[in-house]
């Protein structure tokens, strides 16, 4: 009864238990897109660990351990620059300042975002994260095999690689930015080298595609729910310490490329296959490790 009166509290009420961590998962991303103070879901997460709430807390408290030691540069740059209050950036920092404001220094020191504990984890996305982790590394450290050629076009495929299947309660789009950034991870030799994760889209390995893949995997977590405008953490944060100040994810890299002089309707449709294939939970192996 306990449980119910908090996810009451945060509109996660009437939650069929056959469902709960999916259901959960789906309430939480539905609370972060639209927050305006994080401290509410940041304290229902910490009491829910087994059904999604460890990791939101983490995202929660590594985007307010940044805001809280650069927002008072950020404001003191703003000002002294002259903008308004109602300047994109000043409502940027606002923003971002009004998330972490009601968030305490103790909740901030929470080990969880720092070091991740070796047992406890009940998580389904923190235990997914890290079996990936596990396995990459592995892959990685493996004897390197040769390159291989498959398929009726001949299509290279990396000679090391790992795939990793989504079901459905781990299409979370926060998760899916997770796995879909580049990764330290140790070579033959015991040395952390950064490996950069491509994807395989419907079975198929896209090569010489590594940027349009880099700029879809930004764009997947529109595409699966993740509120992408210019609320959004990176979108805000890169306004508000005095970069672009953009609509939104798809305007930023839309802007990139034009100055590029490159095709980004190839990256946008590269972003809604990708999210396709994702959402096909037998089809969803995503991605490659060379």
């Amino acid at each position: 009864m306990v449980k119910a009166s908090w996810l009451a509290a945060l509109g996660f009420a009437c939650l069929a238990s056959t469902a709960f961590a999916q259901s959960v998962t789906a309430e939480y991303l539905k609370q972060y897109n639209g927050a305006t103070d994080y401290a509410p879901l940041l304290s229902a997460g910490l009491k829910d660990p087994a059904n999604g709430g460890e990791f939101y807390a983490r995202q929660i408290i590594a985007e307010c351990k940044l805001v809280r030691s650069q927002s008072d540069k950020w404001k003191k740059d703003s000002e002294a620059a002259g903008l308004a209050s109602d300047a994109p950036r000043s409502k940027a920092i606002e923003l971002l300042r009004g998330r972490c404001v009601n968030i305490s220094n103790a909740q901030l020191s929470n080990p969880w975002v720092d070091v991740a504990p070796v047992t406890d984890v009940q998580d389904p996305l923190i235990l997914a994260e890290r079996d990936f982790v596990a396995r990459a590394s592995h892959v990685a450290s493996a004897p390197r095999e040769k390159m291989r050629i498959s398929g009726p076009d001949k299509t290279r495929e990396p000679g090391k690689r790992i795939l990793i299947q989504l079901p459905k309660n781990l299409q979370d789009p926060l998760f899916i930015q997770q796995l879909t950034r580049k990764w330290p991870v140790l070579d033959e030799h015991g040395k952390a080298t950064v490996r950069v994760m491509h994807t395989y889209l419907r079975g198929g390995f896209r090569p010489g595609a590594e940027e349009v893949v880099g700029v879809a995997a930004y764009l997947v977590p529109c595409e699966l729910g993740l509120q992408c405008d210019e609320r959004e953490f990176t979108v805000a944060q890169r306004c508000a310490s005095g970069g672009a100040c953009d609509s939104g994810r798809v305007e930023h890299m839309r802007r990139n490329y034009q100055a590029k002089d490159k095709d980004f309707d190839n990256a946008i449709s590269t972003a809604k296959e990708l999210a396709e294939s994702i959402k096909e939970e037998e089809n969803a192996r995503i991605l490659v490790i060379w």
